[in-house]
């Protein structure tokens, strides 16, 4: 029996986070591009061999992964969905796994587990990493074939930090520097798919025009936004949320911020919420920012760093077809 040797290659673009369009793999860039930024985890290839493959033969899955991101990417896992899967070893007629070749069905379907992959740093260069599985062809009628359209659902966990600060300052400085606020806050922060935007409601910077005014409150808000091409979830939602994205967790991200010495936000040191980006894209959360007056401060101060995380889950899929045939 002579097998053709064909390989499949699969070209999938993912998301990231969490955060930015930077081609940069460091942290501490803002977004703007859209390059490896909006896809942290990139599959170099994604094969099957052979293809077209002999009917109730087996055939050998490869996928290598790379996290060209800025930060770690944990729980990573590519599922193989959508298949007619068999129930057990028997069951001729659909794909059944060969338990010694690298197959797991912990979680419901024929996986490559890559775990956790660290991010790119400019003191070391992380490398692509290679997983393999082996499936069985389901057995078909001679002369017979049929095209399988397998669903890769790359999974994993990843963060998007980043940090801003606010400039304070008195009436005369303020006038000094042409007298103009800015509503949008820069927020600087690493590669990934969802990204980060800071809003301050009454502009920035933050005028002190009576210079007894103890404090000042202001409403700061973030806007958190998918700019990748897949699905954001969260991972707290439940005990399955690492690899399952359902109605529970979906386009929910849980969001951190800390503030400093001489500010306060909705009364604490930090806050933790969970955010629902409205249709999967965007969603805006504010909170009250009391910040000090400038006694002993001088004319205008810094407020600074304020420290925003993100943390997700991401996922992105894509299909491509086995074809089977019957000799």
């Amino acid at each position: 029996m002579k097998f053709t040797q064909k390989q499949i290659l699969i070209g999938i673009v993912v998301t990231v986070l969490l955060a930015s369009g930077c081609a940069s793999q460091t942290q501490g860039q803002n977004s703007g591009d859209s390059g490896s930024a909006t896809a942290p985890m990139q599959i170099q290839e994604f094969s099957a061999f052979p293809d077209p493959a002999p009917s109730d033969n087996q055939v050998t899955f490869r996928m290598e992964l790379k996290n060209t991101g800025g930060a770690d990417a944990e729980d990573v896992i590519a599922k193989l969905t959508n298949p007619p899967w068999a129930e057990d070893s028997s069951d001729t007629r659909t794909w059944r796994g060969d338990e010694g070749g690298g197959v797991r069905n912990d979680v419901g379907n024929r996986s490559f587990y890559f775990d956790t992959m660290e991010g790119q740093s400019d003191d070391v260069e992380r490398f692509s990493r290679t997983e393999t599985l082996s499936l069985t062809s389901p057995d078909l009628n001679e002369d017979q074939s049929f095209p399988y359209n397998f669903i890769a659902e790359l999974s994993y966990k990843y963060k998007t930090t980043g940090s801003t600060s606010i400039s304070v300052m008195d009436e005369e400085t303020f006038r000094e520097n042409n007298g103009e606020r800015s509503n949008t806050v820069t927020i600087d922060h690493n590669d990934a798919p969802i990204h980060l935007e800071g809003q301050l409601q009454d502009g920035n910077p933050v005028v002190f025009y009576d210079s007894d005014e103890g404090s000042k409150t202001v409403d700061f808000c973030v806007v958190v936004s998918n700019e990748g091409e897949g699905t954001v979830f969260s991972r707290s939602a439940h005990q399955d949320s690492r690899y399952v994205v359902d109605d529970q967790n979906k386009n929910k991200v849980q969001l951190r911020i800390e503030s400093l010495g001489s500010t306060t936000i909705d009364g604490s040191d930090s806050v933790d919420v969970e955010t629902e980006l409205v249709g999967g894209d965007k969603k805006r959360e504010c909170f009250e920012m009391e910040i000090d007056g400038l006694a002993n401060s001088g004319s205008q101060k810094e407020i600074g760093p304020i420290n925003i995380e993100a943390s997700y889950g991401y996922q992105k899929s894509q299909s491509r077809t086995v074809t089977v045939e019957g000799r």
